[in-house]
């Protein structure tokens, strides 16, 4: 829900802005009217100064009376008693003022005083004081909102942005406040005094947190706000400024003899963070400046800070110095002029924002002005040519047909207005930004290009050629996700750090919050921190400005990085608009070549399986050599990933020979291979009768010289002897050798290690041969793990307890059936689970 309603917001947030700005407008309005014509304070240029007479009484007496001033030139001397004003008696300072402050500028008021124990009435001519601060912050509040509204509507997304029009949010409602509260001071108020009291405390509140996050990221984005804490401590400390204001401000707020004490009390808490944030803001603006190493960056908001240091300095000249040094401010309100000097800080922003082109201000004015002026000039074309057309068809045409020509030449126009705007436009384009023209024309016919690049390096390498030897951009790289799902860096320039690893799912999550689908999306750097927490700091180090996301089907398959453009400029505007589309069609372009490589792969791996299980069916014997005594099955049946399993028999003349069974580790060509050259070394070293001991150590020495430190081959070899109704048996680190009888199950597991791991003296160490004995009805079984291994939907293994039971079970089978009946059951157990391994069985029945 909350998802909702923050994307709601961004979606109107334009509309939003335009209201408040209208608003704060209106406000600034009334406060510069108020400051001259209702809150300006009735001046007599002397000081009115309460007087004990007596426990429960007050009298005012005249301090400070002017030389040269109304009081004086009236006759009032220093230590008079003032009675009335005008017929009205006053017994306190706050009594005067308000009797004083209801007659205008100009006009003659009667003061009854006492003067040297004398009664005697002396006309005043009232004389209005206007308090310089409000005109200047009035002034400071209007320039700021008006440079901050068109900043912020040339990018309503960015915070830089966003934080510096609501500086000026909150300048325009100080400003208001400051002088709504004077109007209503000796009323009682209501419910939209409370209400429009309420939002200015919450305005002064924030405008700290809204300096110091303006100046921590602006020129240049500090290592604080990187952290954390940073922005939710300032956060807090101002929501909670708030609450607190609010309570005391509101809670003896409908007693006005409360009024003036909650409000010193709220403006003493306020005021304190306040002046935190104003210094705090201009701490961070001379750390980014002294760090700032180009000099033309230096210059850019060399004036900015020159105007913010004297924004400082004047404040603490109108609020510290002065009242101390000059007077009442009633009699010297010249000393107080230089408090317009404030008004040069959103000065200096804008010339400066204007000039250098920061924060994109000056692009959205100058296009503003340029293509908003041809398009007026082409609409008043087009309306005289429709206009002088349909006088010229009155001439011509019939009365019952001049309405249809005018509609059919309207649409017409209407084609050829269109055409002639986009020409037109391009022309002003090239004629007033050579720079952006050129590069959309670059980027175009990239655009077009681009589809028909084939290959995913070829690509990524035009992609980088264009933005790094056309546009001579200096940063720039290219991440693309991984495997893993993180995006890794594949292509970069003037990018040191080469392992930056960004997270999909945090940048997925960011785009996800904070943009709604179809939206344009651009991360720049302030929001870095955000979007990319892990690799923020590295990428601003690098020099990144803007990040532009691949997308596709809603998953950022990669990211373009960019540092500035050659003049210097972020990227902005209609450059940003070409980035989309570049992104939107590079990112279509390398999934294709995506696809395109994993197809290719796919067909390869395809083929190479193909090749595999054609060299392993040659491997193996096409025929079982016939003994009358005995009844021989093998079979293998491989799996969809074509392993490495292999039987043999080799006849050693008509009365004994070897069996064997064995299982090359890995997949694919490279185990195909493996087991060629174990078949072929077995068939070349069999030819006459050996020890299986002989022949396992021979076969590792040889397969040692050949396989991969990551491969090995497992083996069992067997050697039968008719005569002697014996076999010797060695096992090469493969599964037992079950024999059985019809009685029992016996498993013989003599030490063995696999083939090609280690040299012949350790073989010899961890290797040894059996005899055993064998006589009518014995089934003797060699299988591969293929069997013992298979996995069911459940995960569990089929096991070499399921296997000797049924050899067991079905001794008196053949040892065809033998074969079909475990394979039937392994089957069964799987239950539809794809086969994951070789399924090999040699089975030797003694008749």
């Amino acid at each position: 829900m909350l998802k909702r309603i923050t994307k709601s917001i961004d979606y109107y947030k334009r509309y939003f802005i335009i209201v408040s700005f209208i608003i704060s407008i209106l406000l600034l309005i009334f406060s510069f009217y108020s400051t001259f014509n209702i809150t300006a304070i009735s001046n007599d240029e002397c000081v009115w100064t309460p007087h004990k007479i007596s426990k429960d009484s007050l009298t005012i007496i005249f301090s400070e009376v002017k030389k040269g001033g109304v009081a004086e030139n009236a006759g009032i001397r220093n230590g008079d008693q003032l009675l009335e004003i005008d017929g009205k008696r006053v017994r306190t300072a706050m009594e005067a003022a308000q009797v004083f402050n209801s007659f205008p500028a100009g006009k003659t008021v009667e003061y009854t005083i006492v003067q040297d124990g004398t009664i005697k009435k002396v006309p005043i001519t009232v004389k209005k004081f206007i308090n310089f601060a409000n005109v200047a912050n009035s002034l400071l509040a209007l320039f700021w909102i008006m440079i901050g509204f068109t900043v912020v509507m040339s990018k309503p997304e960015g915070a830089l942005q966003n934080y510096f029009y609501l500086i000026g949010l909150s300048f325009s409602f100080q400003s208001f406040i400051a002088q709504y509260v004077q109007i209503r001071y000796y009323e009682h108020l209501g419910i939209m005094d409370v209400l429009l009291q309420g939002v200015g405390i919450v305005m002064v509140s924030y405008l700290p947190y809204w300096f110091i996050m303006f100046f921590s990221t602006f020129p240049r984005i500090s290592s604080l706000q990187k952290t954390k804490w940073f922005r939710p401590l300032f956060f807090y400390i101002s929501l909670v400024l708030v609450i607190i204001s609010s309570f005391v401000f509101f809670n003896e707020y409908s007693e006005k003899m409360y009024y003036q004490i909650s409000m010193g009390i709220t403006r003493t808490i306020v005021g304190i963070y306040y002046q935190v944030g104003i210094v705090g803001g201009l701490v961070f603006l001379i750390i980014s400046f002294i760090r700032i190493k180009s000099r033309e960056k230096r210059k850019e908001v060399f004036l900015i800070l020159i105007s913010y240091i004297l924004l400082i300095v004047t404040s603490i000249y109108a609020n510290w110095l002065a009242p101390r040094f000059s007077g009442p401010i009633f009699n010297s309100p010249e000393i107080y002029l230089p408090i317009f000097l404030i008004v040069l800080f959103p000065i200096a922003f804008g010339v400066s924002i204007y000039k250098y082109h920061l924060l994109d201000f000056s692009i959205v004015v100058k296009n503003t002005i340029i293509y908003g002026a041809a398009t007026l000039f082409l609409a008043a074309i087009y309306f005289l040519s429709i206009y002088g057309l349909g006088i010229s068809v009155g001439t011509v045409v019939a009365d019952d047909y001049k309405n249809l020509v005018v509609a059919i030449s309207f649409v017409l126009f209407a084609f050829i207005f269109q055409s002639t705007k986009d020409r037109f436009q391009d022309l002003l384009t090239k004629k007033f930004y050579p720079e952006e023209f050129s590069q959309q024309r670059i980027l175009i016919e990239f655009n077009r290009e681009l589809a028909n690049i084939v290959g995913l390096e070829n690509i990524l390498e035009r992609i980088q050629h264009t933005f790094v030897q056309t546009l001579k951009i200096e940063k720039f790289g290219i991440m693309l996700r991984s495997e893993n799902n993180n995006l890794v860096m594949t292509n970069s320039v003037g990018i040191k750090k080469s392992d930056i690893n960004i997270d999909s799912n945090e940048i997925n999550k960011f785009i996800n919050n904070k943009f709604r689908p179809g939206d344009d999306i651009a991360i720049e750097q302030h929001n870095f921190n955000v979007a990319i927490p892990k690799e923020s700091m590295n990428l601003t180090d690098e020099g990144i400005f803007t990040i532009i996301p691949m997308i596709i089907k809603s998953e950022v398959v990669g990211l373009l990085l960019f540092g500035l453009k050659h003049s210097g400029r972020q990227f902005a505007g209609k450059d940003l608009e070409l980035l989309y589309a570049v992104a939107a069609q590079s990112a279509i372009s390398i999934e294709n070549a995506r696809l395109y490589l994993a197809e290719a792969e796919k067909i390869t791996y395809d083929r190479e399986m193909e090749l595999a299980y054609k060299i392993q069916q040659n491997l193996l014997p096409k025929s079982i050599p016939v003994f009358p005594e005995l009844d021989i099955f093998g079979k293998m049946i491989p799996a969809k990933h074509v392993g490495g399993d292999y039987y043999d028999v080799i006849p050693i003349g008509k009365r004994k020979l070897f069996i064997a069974l064995g299982d090359v580790s890995g997949k694919g060509v490279s185990a195909s291979f493996y087991m060629t050259k174990l078949q072929t070394l077995l068939e070349f070293m069999c030819n006459k009768e050996k020890e299986p001991l002989e022949l396992l150590k021979e076969l590792n020495d040889k397969m040692l010289d050949v396989i991969d430190k990551e491969n090995f081959i497992t083996l069992n070899l067997g050697f039968i002897d008719l005569d002697k109704m014996s076999m010797k048996f060695c096992r090469a680190g493969h599964l037992p050798l079950y024999m059985t009888n019809g009685e029992k199950l016996s498993e013989y597991k003599p030490k063995g290690i696999g083939l090609g791991i280690c040299r012949r003296d350790k073989f010899e160490l961890y290797t040894e041969q059996i005899e055993i004995d064998i006589k009518q009805n014995d089934v003797i079984v060699f299988v591969s793990d293929g069997i013992t291994e298979t996995m069911n939907s459940k995960n569990e293994l089929f096991s070499e307890e399921k296997l000797k039971a049924l050899i067991l079970a079905k001794n008196k089978k053949s040892s065809v059936e033998i074969f079909n009946t475990v394979y039937k059951e392994v089957l069964d157990f799987r239950n539809g689970v794809i086969q994951a391994d070789d399924i090999t069985g040699l089975i030797v029945r003694v008749k």
